[in-house]
């Protein structure tokens, strides 16, 4: 490599023109105001435009909001590969809350470890998960 690849390599992200530092939830209001019947998720059982996703992340926040999330909670996400995983990854940082992803297929010990370890003091997850899981959550209910 030359010195001229050599600095030109080194200087490759310099740029000029500001970015603006904005929250990922911020992004994804802004978005939805300025184009609401986009589509914005395309899972494998649901399509969600920029507008429904954001209505029900808002939804899913208040909830949270309700359950004492706050800017100093984790809130453990158990979702599948779903549409619903898009809306329970956004509702935690609308809350002010930060989100801890948990694979619901985890054995139920590695779930255990990674709430204890975390700090999570909030589930997040779905009615089919729940019901799929209901023996898991009796066991995780005493943390």
């Amino acid at each position: 490599m030359t010195e001229r690849e050599f600095k030109q390599l080194l200087s490759i992200h310099d740029t000029e023109w500001p970015v603006p530092e904005r929250p990922a939830y911020r992004l994804l209001q802004d978005t939805a105001h300025e184009h609401p019947d986009r589509v914005a998720v395309v899972a494998c059982d649901r399509t969600l435009t920029y507008a429904e996703l954001n209505a029900e992340a808002n939804a899913v926040a208040r909830a949270l909001v309700k359950a004492r999330a706050s800017a100093d909670a984790k809130v453990a996400v158990l979702a599948d590969r779903d549409g619903w995983a898009y809306t329970m990854r956004m509702a935690p940082l609308k809350a002010g809350a930060a989100f801890m992803p948990v694979d619901p297929e985890y054995p139920e010990e590695r779930v255990r470890y990674i709430l204890e370890d975390s700090g999570c003091k909030l589930v997040l997850t779905t009615q089919a998960i729940h019901e799929r899981h209901a023996d898991r959550f009796d066991a995780l209910a005493d943390l």
